[in-house]
This record gives C-alpha cells, structure tokens and sequence, in this order.
C-alpha cells in the first residue's frame, strides 16, 4: 500500500525588539531563499501580531516531514537558519496537515504518525525530564 505523506506546518512564536527587526529581515530574507532551495519545501509566511510590534510569527510549509527533516540536516541551515532563529524564538510548534480547505472542500489524509508514538516520550529525548 503506497500512501502519500501529509504536508507539515512549522509554526514558530517569536519576539523581535524594535532594535532588531532590521536585522531580523536579513536573516529572514536569508532564511526564505535556503528553504526555497530545499526540495519538498512549500512556503513561508511572516505575521505581525495586532497587539504588539514584537510578536511575530513565522509559518513555513513543507511536502512533508521527511522532506523538512532533510532541509534542517543542510549545513547552511544548521550554520545559518537555526542560530538566527533560536535568537527570537519563544515558542515552535510542527504540525502534520490532516486536512486542508484550501481547496474549497475539506481532503482528508492519513496521518503520517510513527507507529511506536504512544510509547515515545518527547521529554525524556530533550532531557526535560
């Protein structure tokens, strides 16, 4: 049985001082055109929040996780993206699209979940615990 892994969604929190927001486009202009060379990658956005000129929000998307997992495993991504990011970022979240109204109907896919998840425990691989 062939099934089609489900695209991701890599949802990042950040928090980017006056000072820095500069700086902050260049390293996202950069970060924009190394994902844009990645195969399988999708799309980015940046949003502002409506409440405060810090709070932004870096949505990008890819083909699926296999594919995101191989463009954070690029040098230039390890060397460039993830320090510029781990500077603003307060919160990050990856999420599996299981269904997508993009489209004008709601398409339903198969998640893509590892089967030994519900033994996994995140915590104890990020020694949180």
């Amino acid at each position: 049985m062939n099934i089609q892994a489900n695209p991701i969604a890599v949802v990042g929190q950040l928090i980017v001082p006056a000072a820095e927001r500069d700086s902050f486009h260049q390293g996202y202009d950069r970060m924009s055109e190394l994902f844009s060379e990645s195969p399988g990658f999708l799309s980015m956005e940046l949003g502002q929040s409506t409440d405060s000129l810090e709070d932004l929000t870096v949505i990008h998307r890819w083909e699926s996780v296999g594919s995101y997992r191989k463009a954070l495993s690029r040098f230039e991504i390890k060397a460039e993206v993830i320090p510029f990011l781990s500077q603003f970022t307060r919160d990050s979240v990856t999420v599996e699209i299981i269904s997508d109204t993009q489209s004008g109907k709601a398409v339903m896919g198969a998640s893509s979940l590892a089967p030994d998840s519900g033994t996994f425990d995140r915590g104890s691989v990020h020694g949180e615990r």
